[in-house]
């Protein structure tokens, strides 16, 4: 699983069958992150002033920086799904991405 850890950046961890929470590692970010979403083989950061970033997770253990979307305010929560990304913005509101999946590139739509 991945958490959004302020002062952390991104972290993986996973759930043992006695519940507890084993850190397996973590990945900075450019701000704060606030909140996470995963979608397919990527996972959408909020973070904070930086805006989206987007990360490959095929290796599990070691997230890859694939892109990163400067939203107008600060992301503060996320949402993907097959052709759109929706991101909280403290200055926008509602901001949404268009992912056009097939050519690896996505447009601000606000």
């Amino acid at each position: 699983m991945y958490l959004a850890a302020q002062h952390q950046g991104l972290v993986t961890a996973r759930i043992t069958p006695d519940n507890e929470i084993i850190v397996l590692g973590n990945t900075p970010t450019w701000d704060d992150p606030e909140a996470v979403t995963q979608f397919d083989n990527q996972l959408f950061v909020a973070d904070g002033t930086a805006g989206l970033l987007i990360y490959d997770i095929t290796d599990a253990s070691s997230p890859q920086w694939l892109a990163h979307i400067d939203t107008p305010g600060m992301a503060l929560d996320v949402e993907a799904i097959p052709q759109r990304t929706f991101v909280l913005d403290s200055y926008m509101g509602l901001v949404v991405i268009d992912n056009h999946r097939e050519t690896g590139q996505m447009v601000l739509v606000r």
